[in-house]
């Protein structure tokens, strides 16, 4: 009988041990302020357990609070709220840096697995990544919606 109290405890030391250490890993990686590759981010308010940087975010007159935010972390902010990554801009000269000169970087969009695999919506225009497909699927969407594309349609509009 004691033989089987023992493998218990021991299992239940085993699981105990297994949950704290994935513990300590998830609270390390919020704590320690790295991505998923292990880059960090950059300079942000210091947020909350599970709900981030919820009560950073203004909710009124955000320029100001933007603004004087700017003035202790810089140009490039970072909040996450519920585990969403946030960058606020606070300059043009950045805005247009890393939007102008490095789109092909940043033109991507967030997966949806209602959208892309739920509904097979993954050949939709608007919710393609940037690459090839969606440069060919602009380029005919372009021709055919661009305002002086309007007379070759003028004999289905006045029908």
């Amino acid at each position: 009988m004691l033989a089987v109290e023992g493998a218990y405890s021991r299992a239940a030391l085993l699981a105990c041990g297994v949950v704290s250490l994935l513990i300590f890993r998830a609270l390390y990686r919020w704590s320690s302020g790295t991505n998923r590759s292990g880059l960090p981010y950059p300079p942000g308010p210091k947020g909350y357990p599970v709900i981030n940087n919820l009560f950073d975010i203004p909710m009124n007159k955000e320029w100001e609070v933007y603004r004087e935010l700017s003035k202790k972390y810089g140009d490039i902010m970072f909040f996450k709220v519920f585990n969403t990554p946030i960058m606020i801009l606070s300059s043009q000269k950045v805005a247009l840096d890393l939007f102008e000169k490095r789109s092909a970087i940043y033109s991507g969009r967030p997966h949806s697995v209602m959208m892309h695999e739920l509904l097979s919506m993954d050949n939709f225009f608007s919710l393609l990544n940037y690459g090839s497909w969606w440069r060919r699927h602009r380029r005919a969407f372009h021709q055919n919606f661009y305002p002086n594309a309007i007379p070759q349609y003028r004999h289905i509009i006045t029908k």
